[in-house]
């Protein structure tokens, strides 16, 4: 799951801007695709239980999800390609079993906590190839460590370790 940062979208163009109201797909480079739902995925009543102070349901807010090969957009907003290196990072993580992913990503906070890491990384990692500015990219990697250190992912890690962390 990933909530979106006002300062971070601008950082690159997105993949997919404009979007309507009927789904789609992403082509991805390596000649794979991804699905783009415009709604809820099946389990964000769990999600919404799990993550209260994400605000996962609240009109204002556009989270995405990916389960499997779809990319659940709810809120139908950009995609920037940071923000989908992130979520392919999960898809990958999923693999042939996403919905027993999900049932763990919820269920255990240290497993989460991995997860996002790894996703994290893939999206500084996007960032920095985008991003040529030095002080663009370290307000980005500060952006990113202080949601991974933040209370989201249960304060696992400070602030300084989730920063050496993600450039990794």
């Amino acid at each position: 799951m990933t909530l979106r940062s006002n300062h971070l979208a601008s950082a690159c163009d997105p993949i997919l801007s404009n979007v309507g109201h009927s789904e789609t797909t992403i082509a991805l480079a390596d000649g794979r695709s991804m699905d783009v739902c415009f709604r809820f995925p099946p389990n964000i009543e769990e999600i919404a239980r799990v993550f209260p102070q994400a605000k996962v349901l609240a009109p204002d807010h556009c989270p995405i999800f990916t389960v499997g090969r779809c990319l659940y957009n709810p809120g139908r907003g950009d995609i920037p390609k940071w923000l989908l290196a992130h979520e392919l990072e999960h898809t990958a993580q999923q693999g042939q079993s996403p919905d027993q992913w999900w049932k763990k990503y919820l269920a255990e906070p240290t497993f989460r906590f991995d997860a996002e890491l790894a996703a994290h990384q893939a999206e500084y990692k996007m960032l920095r190839k985008l991003e040529r500015n030095p002080d663009k990219r370290s307000a980005e990697a500060q952006a990113i460590a202080r949601r991974l250190s933040g209370p989201l992912y249960n304060n696992m890690v400070s602030f300084s370790d989730a920063l050496q962390m993600i450039r990794q």
